[in-house]
């Protein structure tokens, strides 16, 4: 299985895994009724803050990334 064999796709996949996961959160206010109307509004606070931690990390890794190479 070459597909997580790169780091890159190892990042996308925990992306792609917390987007997933953070979207049943994201719709717990909301109810479909039997007609298919939607009610309720979305609560984006735990979305807003797993993507936060997602730049915050992506950002650490960057930036530990340019602090080795100015060791070189």
């Amino acid at each position: 299985m070459k597909f997580l064999a790169s780091a890159k796709s190892k990042v996308l996949a925990g992306v792609a895994a917390m987007g997933v996961l953070s979207s049943n959160a994201l719709a717990a206010g909301m109810t479909m009724a039997a007609d298919g109307t939607v009610s309720g509004t979305p609560d984006i606070g735990p979305f807003m803050g797993i993507a936060g931690a997602i730049i915050g990390v992506l950002a650490v890794v960057f930036a530990v990334k340019k602090g080795f190479s100015l060791l070189r």
